[in-house]
């Protein structure tokens, strides 16, 4: 079990779902009513399992677009947003067919292991702009939004699992040119959804940070930066995941590019055309931090496992602020 941090989800096969839904109710109120799943199966030759690993996600970032002062160009004024999420599971790693995957672990009664989602968990944006200028009408002051935060305070989740391990090949062109002779990458992810933060035009609806541009102005795809709510890793190294010979008790896969700073015309919402006759001329900043920790231990330790996993939500509860 991990420590405090600083700051530091998918379905279930198809087979599962009756199961997860005749417990819902009662698995909401009572962690150890969670559904029954198939007991642990011996490994063969075409499918290994190796559990188990106490797993963290931690992502954080900020971006700043500035529109400057000029009312011929739309827009002035200035906006940012920041953004903090973590959650933490108890997973095993299996292979079939050589296919690598992470799922919940699961106990000897054959009870799915939860996941603790909402850690740190916040987004904060702040505003101080004005649209719709123009050179005829250069009265347009600026509004001011003060700094407002949305946080989630941290819950067990069943039936879900920390991330999904998919071919490199189906991603979208930033993951593809990231991680390039990778066969597969961890995808994970967690955090904001629309509306959650009230102040400026792009942070209303934070899914994506900005492409950069190319020299046309058209955006370099294979440049955008994952975050703030989606993000990627390769995955560790097999060796460690099976727990061989020679394997780590502890180690970390994460992504942290240099920060970004670019100037452009363009809307705010990444992938939309640019209005006529409007520029939207602005300078934007994004810098953005994802890492993924991996703590083996045994099975036979799962029990207590989970019993501080419920501990650390207990204490996360009582450190949050009340509604």
């Amino acid at each position: 079990m991990r420590g405090p941090a600083s700051a530091r989800t998918v379905p279930y096969p198809a087979g599962l779902v009756a199961a997860a839904l005749a417990s819902l109710v009662a698995a909401a109120l009572v962690f150890s009513a969670t559904a029954p799943a198939r007991p642990p199966s011996a490994s063969t030759a075409s499918s290994k399992t190796e559990c188990c690993f106490d797993v963290y996600v931690e992502a954080y970032g900020k971006f700043t677009q500035d529109y400057g002062t000029n009312p011929s160009n739309y827009d002035i004024g200035t906006e940012s947003y920041r953004w903090a999420w973590a959650k933490e599971g108890l997973e095993e790693f299996t292979e079939d067919d050589g296919v690598p995957a992470l799922a919940p672990a699961r106990t000897s009664s054959g009870h799915f292991t939860p996941i603790l989602n909402g850690l740190h968990t916040y987004w904060t944006s702040e505003a101080d702009e004005s649209e719709s200028c123009t050179a005829t009408n250069p009265q347009c002051p600026l509004i001011p939004c003060p700094a407002q935060t949305a946080a989630l305070k941290p819950k067990l989740e069943l039936y879900t699992s920390i991330g999904t391990v998919e071919l490199l090949s189906d991603q979208p062109a930033n993951v593809r040119k990231a991680f390039k002779g990778h066969r597969y990458v961890f995808r994970v992810s967690g955090g904001n959804s629309s509306g959650l933060t009230p102040c400026g035009i792009y942070s209303a609806v934070a899914t994506d940070l900005e492409p950069p541009r190319n020299s046309d102005n058209s955006e370099n795809q294979e440049g955008q930066p994952f975050g703030p709510n989606g993000y990627w890793v390769t995955l560790p190294p097999s060796n460690d995941l099976r727990h061989a010979k020679g394997a780590r008790d502890d180690f970390k896969t994460e992504y942290h590019p240099s920060p970004l700073s670019f100037t452009a015309c363009g809307n705010h919402y990444p992938g939309t055309p640019l209005e006529v006759g409007t520029c939207n001329l602005h300078r934007t900043t994004e810098d953005s931090t994802f890492s993924v920790d991996f703590k083996w231990f045994p099975r036979s330790d799962l029990d207590r496992e989970i019993k501080q996993l419920k501990k650390k939500l207990r204490d996360e509860t009582a450190a949050s602020p009340a509604d």
